[in-house]
């Protein structure tokens, strides 16, 4: 290679370099653009942490009514109402855990919060599924009932 051409590589990469830093110095956020972007974090991880609580209210309500004995009719058709609804809802906080876990999990961001709410999630699908069994399937399981009678001659 000869000299003139390895100077003007040389004047070229350095063009471009210099280029490149004085374009690299004019394109730094601005404290602002900084601020704004940790703004809107922090209020995604309140948001989902506020879901988060409630639903985890939610579980503890749900397992409290798991245990109460002497329902009469009213009182099963409302559970069953309320189960139903429950599960409405979860299937809105899925959609809701699925965005977040597709668009900002993926992304390294917030991840113990959304881990932290599909947890909470899966602990309210399994309470739903609890009440419904105590209340019924096992009722009319025979197993159970027999179990239960043992139990109750203890």
């Amino acid at each position: 290679m000869s000299d003139v051409i390895f100077a003007e590589k040389i004047s070229s990469v350095m063009q471009r370099v210099k280029t490149a830093s004085f374009d690299e110095k004019k394109s730094q956020p601005t404290e602002e653009q900084v601020n704004r972007f940790l703004d809107a974090i922090s209020s995604l991880r309140n948001f989902l942490n506020d879901k988060t609580t409630k639903l985890e209210k939610f579980t503890e309500g749900l397992e409290e009514l798991s245990w109460m004995t002497g329902l009469n009719e009213e009182h099963l058709k409302s559970l069953s109402d309320l189960i139903g609804a429950s599960r409405d809802l979860r299937r809105s906080l899925i959609k809701t855990y699925v965005r977040f876990n597709v668009k900002v999990k993926s992304r390294g961001i917030m991840v113990s919060e959304i881990n932290g709410f599909k947890r909470s999630i899966d602990d309210f699908t399994e309470t739903i599924n609890d009440l419904e069994s105590v209340y019924f399937y096992l009722p009319n399981n025979p197993e159970f009932i027999e179990i239960t009678d043992r139990l109750s001659k203890l």
